[in-house]
């Protein structure tokens, strides 16, 4: 003997439903923000590698 689960009434979307879209739709508005930090993150890479190539360079002179 089961019962069954009356179907589900066609009320509004809880708050916290309606917080959940509103947050999962600003990724796109966040996108941007992480895309100019990983190109930023790459530039401070190259600028450390080409002073680390340039270090290694001078290092036979202090030896």
């Amino acid at each position: 003997m089961s019962r069954s689960v009356p179907p589900a009434s066609p009320t509004s979307p809880s708050p916290m439903t309606t917080l959940g879209y509103a947050l999962f739709a600003t990724r796109w508005l966040q996108a941007p923000l992480y895309f100019g930090l990983v190109a930023a993150q790459g530039v401070y890479v190259y600028k450390f590698f080409n002073e680390l190539w340039c270090l290694s360079g001078a290092a036979p002179a202090y030896g």
